[in-house]
């Protein structure tokens, strides 16, 4: 073969080189573009979850934003409730001394209220043991009352009694004179009107003091209370008492009989 054939023998092998070359850069190629292809998959892959994680962030941070605004709430709640527990414990203090002031209170009217229990105790046995002397007193009275009315009766249907209205002193034993008035007046003793409460069966000195004009100006007689009650009226005195004659002369008996005579009845 001449230098043409060698010429061409090298070409071919160029060729055949070049073909070689471009086969195994086809195979490269196919593998980055295999490369490319994945790597572009994956990029996809990491947008959706690059994405799926910006949500995620924006959720979290709406999340983080709602607790942060439940937590100022939290805040403004809880310094509410601060300030409203400072009001309730000063309300609690006050009350407390309110609480005190009432259970002192209370303790005084206790106090207060058994004293006013052992008042009336004392009292209502003081009234049970009046109503037993008043029932005693009562009882001795009517028996009293009987005796002066028989007594009365009696002396009435004796001798008549004259209403007057005349001015004495009286004493008994070493007491000092007083006044009284005699309201009536019979042959037997007198009616009579004291300041002061006599006894039955007391004895009296009585000065009698007559009017102006009349027998007799002055007689004393020695007397004996035979009955008293009180009796509220006139000025002449709160006891009224009947008195029966114990020591007169027989002069004064006659002027006395006199002086009746010249009497109403």
């Amino acid at each position: 073969m001449g230098k043409g054939g060698t010429n061409n023998q090298k070409l071919f092998l160029e060729i055949e080189k070049l073909n070689e070359v471009v086969k195994q850069s086809g195979t490269h190629i196919a593998t980055i573009q295999k490369e490319l292809n994945d790597t572009q998959w994956y990029l996809g892959e990491e947008k959706a979850k690059s994405q799926r994680l910006q949500e995620d962030v924006r959720d979290k941070i709406h999340y983080i934003q709602g607790l942060e605004e439940e937590l100022q709430n939290l805040r403004r709640r809880h310094e509410e409730s601060e300030w409203y527990l400072g009001e309730e414990k000063e309300r609690r203090a006050q009350l407390e001394v309110t609480l005190q002031s009432a259970e002192q209170k209370c303790e005084d009217m206790e106090f207060q209220l058994n004293e006013m229990r052992a008042r009336y105790d004392a009292i209502q046995k003081e009234l049970n043991d009046t109503q037993w002397y008043l029932g005693e007193e009562r009882g001795w009275r009517q028996k009293l009352e009987e005796q002066v009315r028989t007594y009365v009766n009696f002396e009435k249907r004796r001798y008549p009694r004259f209403s007057v209205d005349l001015p004495m002193e009286y004493t008994w034993g070493d007491s000092v004179a007083k006044q009284g008035r005699v309201i009536n007046v019979s042959e037997s003793g007198l009616l009579v009107y004291c300041a002061e409460q006599m006894e039955i069966g007391q004895a009296l000195r009585l000065k009698l003091f007559f009017p102006s004009g009349s027998e007799l100006n002055m007689m004393e007689i020695v007397n004996k209370v035979v009955w008293m009650d009180v009796y509220k009226g006139k000025d002449w005195g709160d006891y009224r008492s009947g008195v029966k004659f114990v020591d007169i002369s027989p002069v004064d008996v006659d002027k006395l009989k006199s002086f009746l005579v010249s009497l109403p009845q």
